[in-house]
């Protein structure tokens, strides 16, 4: 699970999208790997990582299409 904090998310929630690892999903299904959203408020928002995600960038799409920053993001192995 992780946590983004500080930003103003708003509402209804939009999503919070990871690179994906496998480059030949990537290629079928598009480079995005949406997370699964646990809670959203205007200030946080707690995610499950998924199992398919890559260390790359992650950033958070709001309803209206926007989306945040793009931050490095770390995947465990």
């Amino acid at each position: 699970m992780v946590t983004i904090q500080r930003g103003r998310f708003g509402f209804p929630q939009g999503e919070v999208v990871f690179a994906h690892k496998n480059k030949i999903a990537a290629r079928l299904f598009g480079t995005e790997v949406k997370a699964e959203i646990q809670n959203w408020t205007y200030r946080r928002i707690c995610v499950i990582v998924p199992r398919s995600v890559a260390s790359g960038p992650v950033f958070v799409r709001v309803h209206c299409g926007s989306e945040s920053n793009k931050l490095d993001f770390t995947a465990n192995k």
